[in-house]
């Protein structure tokens, strides 16, 4: 009886790693498709090819509620910006009289959304750094030849593309990072801003986007992995320490039996 119940508790720790192993490769596979729906509707807005794009958002939606994802913890928080960046380009798909340029940025947020809820690694938004870099030596540059007017402009500009890859962001980043960055764009558009605290300022904006995007390039390693990991081992050692024992029960009846 007890070896009969040491051997089912061994199946079940053998078979939980294979089930998680599963339910991840089903994901996986369903975020592969969604990210390829994803990329094609951004393709059509690009080329305003905007009812088939229209189209393809339907089949985005159909097909994330037709899968039960068994792998992702989502906040409360992390489910509204991804629901929102959905909208948000839906929307912008389906306005008659908004300017192209603005259904690009919104389809590339949605875009931008998509890969890094399934992209631990290296998504997508990493590749902005360049361009977010540009726009503050930008803000340096009129800064430093006085000129007010284009330094707001620019200020425009650089909010823009924040409001674009922030939902990405969002869904990645810790809150406290978030919250951060976001007090430091909103800042430069305050009343209470002056264009003598511009340097400083954009200096630490600078600092601190660096940082956000040198962060996440470090942090590649899925740390689920090291849950998976540990219940293999786990499953393993038991596995081993079973058959040692079995086999040490049977060397000590062939002793008796000499005897």
């Amino acid at each position: 009886m007890r070896q009969w119940l040491i051997g089912l508790i061994l199946l079940i720790l053998l078979t939980v790693p294979m089930v998680n192993a599963a339910n991840t490769a089903k994901d996986h596979q369903a975020w592969k498709e969604l990210n390829h729906i994803a990329n094609q509707v951004l393709q059509l807005t690009n080329q305003e090819k905007y009812e088939e794009a229209k189209r393809l958002m339907s089949l985005f939606a159909d097909t994330f509620l037709a899968h039960e994802f068994q792998e992702e913890n989502w906040t409360m928080s992390v489910l509204r910006t991804f629901t929102m960046s959905y909208e948000n380009a839906l929307h912008a798909l389906t306005a008659v009289q908004l300017h192209p340029d603005e259904r690009q940025r919104q389809v590339m947020s949605f875009r931008l959304t998509v890969d890094a809820l399934s992209n631990r690694g290296q998504p997508l938004w990493l590749h902005t750094e360049k361009d977010m870099l540009q726009k503050l030596a930008a803000l340096a540059e009129a800064v430093e030849l006085g000129e007010k007017q284009t330094f707001y402009h620019r200020v425009n500009d650089l909010t823009s593309f924040y409001e674009m890859i922030r939902p990405a962001l969002k869904v990645q980043l810790p809150q406290e990072d978030i919250g951060r960055i976001d007090a430091n764009v909103t800042f430069l558009s305050h009343e209470s801003f002056t264009f003598e605290q511009a340097p400083a300022h954009i200096e630490k904006m600078k600092e601190d986007f660096i940082k956000v995007y040198e962060q996440q390039s470090l942090s590649q390693f899925d740390p689920s992995l090291i849950g998976v990991i540990t219940t293999i081992g786990g499953a393993v050692f038991i596995a081993l320490m079973y058959a040692g024992v079995k086999k040490y029960r049977a060397e000590k009846r062939k002793v008796k039996a000499k005897q």
